[in-house]
Formats: C-alpha cells, sequence, structure tokens
C-alpha cells in the first residue's frame, strides 16, 4: 500500500514539475526565447558620422516571423552611459520611413543626427507581443561619431609645396596609386605656372564629407582666370588610414 502510495506521490510530482516547465516555456521562458531570438542583425548606415555634421541615418532590425508582434510597437531607443533608454522612434516595416520592402520582416527608422563632439552612441530596439506583458529587447548596437579630419592642414601642406616648386613634397599628400598620374600632370604644366597658380589659391570651404570620402572646393587663378576648382580627398584605409588628394581640378 504504501508503495502504491509512493509511486502515486511521484506521479503527481512529475506531472506538477512538467506543468511548471510547460508554463515557464509559454511565459517567461518564451519571452528570453524571443529576446535573444526574435530581434537580430542590427544595421547603422552609414557605418558613422562625423561631429558637428548634420547627417541621415537609417537604421534596421530583422524581426523572426511572430503572429504575435505588434508591428506598431517596435520602437528604436537611445541608451545612455548611464544605462538609462528613451525612445527616439518608431521602426517601420510598412515602405515607409526608409524601409524599402514592406512586411518582409525588417524594421526601419531614420535619424537626423548632428552630434556636437566625438562620442558612441548606443542603441536598442524594443518590440511588444500580444500575450506577453514585458516587452522584448535587442542586443544593444553602436554608432560611432568621428571628430572631422582635418583636411584644411592637409591642404595648406599641400599648397606649400606647390608654390615652393617642391613636386616631391606635394606627392606626399596625393593618393599612392594616383601618384605618377598626377606628378605627370604637374610636370607638364611646370613648376612656376603651378607656384603662380595655387599662390592664389583660397576659400577652401567643405562640400560634402562621408565615410572614407570628402569633397571641397577652392578658388585659385587658372590660365589667367579666376575659377572654382575642386579636390576630393580618400582615406587610404588599405594602407594607412590617413586622408590624401585623390582628385583635384578646375
Amino acid at each position: 500500500m504504501r508503495s502504491i502510495t509512493a509511486v502515486h506521490r511521484l506521479g503527481i510530482f512529475i506531472c506538477a514539475a512538467i506543468a511548471v516547465l510547460a508554463a515557464l516555456a509559454a511565459g517567461v521562458g518564451g519571452g528570453e526565447v524571443r529576446a535573444t531570438q526574435a530581434l537580430h542583425n542590427p544595421t547603422v548606415t552609414p557605418a558613422a558620422v562625423y561631429a558637428g555634421i548634420a547627417t541621415r541615418v537609417r537604421v534596421c532590425i530583422r524581426a523572426a516571423y511572430d503572429p504575435a508582434l505588434v508591428a506598431s510597437s517596435v520602437n528604436l531607443l537611445r541608451v545612455r552611459a548611464d544605462g538609462g533608454k528613451s525612445v527616439v522612434s518608431r521602426m517601420y516595416d510598412d515602405g515607409t520611413h526608409g524601409d524599402i520592402l514592406a512586411n518582409d520582416g525588417t524594421f526601419t527608422a531614420l535619424l537626423d543626427l548632428e552630434e556636437p563632439s566625438p562620442t558612441v552612441l548606443g542603441f536598442q530596439v524594443s518590440a511588444g507581443y500580444r500575450g506577453q506583458a514585458r516587452r522584448v529587447l535587442s542586443e544593444v548596437f553602436s554608432l560611432e561619431v568621428r571628430a572631422v579630419p582635418n583636411l584644411e592642414e592637409t591642404w595648406n601642406r599641400f599648397v606649400t609645396c606647390l608654390v615652393n616648386r617642391d613636386l616631391d613634397g606635394a606627392m606626399e599628400y596625393i593618393r599612392l596609386n594616383r601618384r605618377e598620374e598626377y606628378r605627370n600632370i604637374f610636370e607638364r604644366i611646370g613648376s612656376e605656372k603651378l607656384s603662380m597658380m595655387f599662390s592664389t589659391a583660397r576659400d577652401f570651404r567643405r562640400r560634402e564629407i562621408g565615410l572614407f570620402r570628402a569633397a571641397y572646393t577652392f578658388t585659385a587663378v587658372n590660365r589667367g582666370v579666376e575659377a572654382q576648382g575642386e579636390v576630393i580627398f580618400i582615406q587610404d584605409i588599405k594602407w594607412d588610414d590617413v586622408w590624401r588628394i585623390d582628385f583635384i581640378g578646375f
């Protein structure tokens, strides 16, 4: 009789344990699965921005298919250094607000950023699911805000070399794969004419800057007439990460 009672109690215990595990899987456990798998592959384009320069940033994240997902609840959060969080934008999967294809599981938000100084911005995505009280969070991801490269100093040194008829020195500021081309061009023009031309160079102004590429304009006398020129800088990431001139012309 005692053995039957013991077996009966053991059976009740096993059933209760199974019930608890099932409840965890449907409730808290289900939330944990969603938290690690539901929101994934965050991307930020461009991958970095420059301090003090207004830039539109596109943020995307993939959401695994789940009929319980409330599409209108997907939000982009800003994660502060102290751990605090705030909603900065709703994210969309309806073909608007930068979203490319509606209902494909990729949620998108567009942000207009202009951070005053170099830093690293932290972001996270949250989403609500029907039948689940707690919101699901993605992993934290980041966007680097870089200092604007001092290309005016590079330009001034390049111009000084040309004015001083130092062609070898000027070549140090030209990209490695363009040096032979520009050496030939400058030699055809002649060091005397180059010196006179670039001694009048002024009004060096940024037109645009992006990752690894920047375009500036300047004014100088070309063929006896004051004209606007353009110079394009490229960051030589394959060589030494130094910004050098890739193009210069009128």
